[in-house]
């Protein structure tokens, strides 16, 4: 692994250039029509095909009863063009569970299965969106399996592939955690129509394998980012891949074939990776780096890989200037789970750069005691705070790294006001969030006098516009108390040349749309 110096100065004071000057600009928004008949449901997804006039919201009622409702909106004016009301039905006699909608090329599938716990047998289904009122009525049967080898296999997996022309379905098949792992690979074109099919064994235990990324290329070929655990480190991260060997796995159809190449930093341990196709067509698994067994990111590295030969074209690790790696080491406190970053969003732009972008999440615990009932109440505060954004070169080295100051709190680990949402387009990166509205005038580079978000009350949606250069622009968009309506972060439609957002007011929903350059 090589390892290269990327800065000759100290980080931080890029930091400080960086965020220094940025001054808060308005910026205009395009509202939609408000939506005020979704008492009683559940919005699941905002989806749709990026070059369309219409997109989709799905939502799910809270009353099993009344089924689910599929609203088709208007890409430019944002207003309701259909709504359907309808029910999963299974020919077969099952009670399907609806899972997730997915979009291909010119295609959307509302993703379900169904479970026989007496034959040990679950059913993946393929509901097609039509333009008609028979959703539900005619599902596409994607595979067959059996429920305790999914269970130990940690789920089946559905992706859609490279431009959206193929599906791909990766279905465990060994219900014992403690064997090697064995499942089936099923490639799909566009239309939910089976090409091929292959069943396949991996030489790791289901129980100790985690697939943390996968995609599908151009041909259907099959990259699966798996970490495995590393039995002889016995205290590790839980739910992190921390103290884990990392592995890449790629299924060939031409080849029909499986290989597996182990991935290393020498005495570093991989804190978070994901992988990408990159501008070039290559294969990029690029994430951050930790010293030690620990939640502390100490730099980032970047591995490139030819598809068609599977030859490593280059490799790079980049430590992060001392400075800067101060500001991201955990605090640690009683009563407070240690925060760690958690890599959300990677974007691989024309030019070759890499955008890396990581949010620092962390849980409070406080216990008070009642005396005159004897007894102790326990509250948890769920805490979001600042955005880790690294920008890497064509070659992976380290451009820029900067923090967002973002300090987001609640009691419920649901709240719609909390995290945050990026974008990338063209050569800049747009991040979404909210902030207290008394944060408006402070520049990003102020060390004190942020203020927490503890309530939708106090929110003022923001939008940071980052450069090539790394320099950002600050955009405060809308202050709840003004609008009535505060952003929700989870959910976004995106065009060619514009991002579509949602705010929520009580019941009420409403689009709103953002031009980008």
């Amino acid at each position: 692994m090589i390892v290269n110096l990327y800065s000759k100065f100290s980080l931080f004071t890029v930091f400080v250039l960086i965020f220094g000057t940025a001054q808060a600009q308005t910026l205009q928004l395009k509202w939609g029509q408000e939506i005020d008949d979704q008492k009683g449901t559940a919005l699941i997804e905002v989806f749709g095909n990026e070059n369309s006039d219409e997109f989709y919201a799905l939502f799910r009622s809270r009353k099993k009863r009344d089924g689910y409702q599929l609203l088709k909106f208007d890409t430019d004016s944002m207003y309701l063009q259909d709504k359907k009301v309808f029910q999963l039905d299974d020919p077969n006699g099952g009670v399907p569970r609806l899972l997730y909608p997915i979009s291909t090329e010119k295609n959307h599938f509302i993703i379900a299965s169904t479970q026989d716990v007496n034959e040990d047998r679950i059913t993946i289904l393929a509901y097609p969106i039509t333009s008609d009122k028979t959703i539900g009525k005619a599902p596409i049967k994607v595979a067959t399996g059996s429920l305790k080898a999914i269970e130990a296999g940690g789920n089946f997996r559905i992706f859609v592939g490279d431009r959206g022309q193929t599906i791909t379905a990766i279905i465990p098949t060994e219900p014992f955690g403690g064997k090697n792992e064995k499942f089936e690979v099923r490639l799909f074109d566009s239309e939910f129509q089976l090409m091929r099919a292959k069943n396949l064994e991996v030489p790791h235990s289901a129980e100790d394998l985690n697939y943390v990324d996968a995609l599908i290329d151009s041909t259907g070929d099959v990259y699966v980012l798996a970490s495995i655990r590393d039995l002889e480190v016995h205290e590790y991260g839980e739910g992190r891949n921390l103290a884990k060997n990392f592995s890449l796995l790629h299924y060939s159809w031409a080849t029909e074939s499986l290989t597996e190449k182990s991935l290393s930093l020498g005495s570093k341990w991989m804190y978070d990776a994901r992988l990408m196709i990159n501008a070039d067509k290559n294969i990029q698994i690029c994430g951050y780096y930790s010293n030690m067994v620990d939640l502390i990111i100490a730099g980032t590295f970047s591995v490139e890989i030819q598809p068609s030969t599977g030859d490593v074209l280059q490799t790079g690790l980049w430590p992060f200037d001392r400075d800067f790696k101060s500001n991201l080491r955990p605090k640690s406190k009683s009563g407070r789970e240690i925060d760690a970053y958690e890599l959300n969003y990677t974007f691989a732009n024309k030019k070759g750069n890499v955008q890396l972008l990581s949010e620092k999440t962390y849980t409070e615990i406080n216990q008070t005691f009642n005396p005159s009932m004897g007894t102790y109440t326990t509250v948890k505060i769920y805490n979001y705070d600042e955005v880790l954004m690294t920008s890497l070169g064509k070659t992976g080295q380290i451009k820029y790294s900067l923090v967002i100051p973002k300090f987001q709190s609640s009691s419920s680990e649901n709240s719609s006001y909390v995290s945050y949402y990026a974008h990338d387009h063209k050569d800049r990166t747009y991040v979404f969030y909210n902030d207290h509205f008394r944060n408006a005038d402070l520049g990003l580079g102020s060390e004190k006098g942020y203020r927490q978000l503890t309530s939708e009350s106090s929110a003022q949606c923001v939008m940071l516009e980052i450069l090539p250069d790394g320099k950002a622009r600050k955009y405060p968009l809308f202050l709840s108390s003004d609008k009535r309506a505060t952003f929700v972060p989870n959910y976004a439609y995106a065009t060619s040349n514009s991002l579509i957002l949602l705010s929520r007011s009580g019941y009420h929903l409403q689009f709103f749309k953002i031009r980008l350059e």
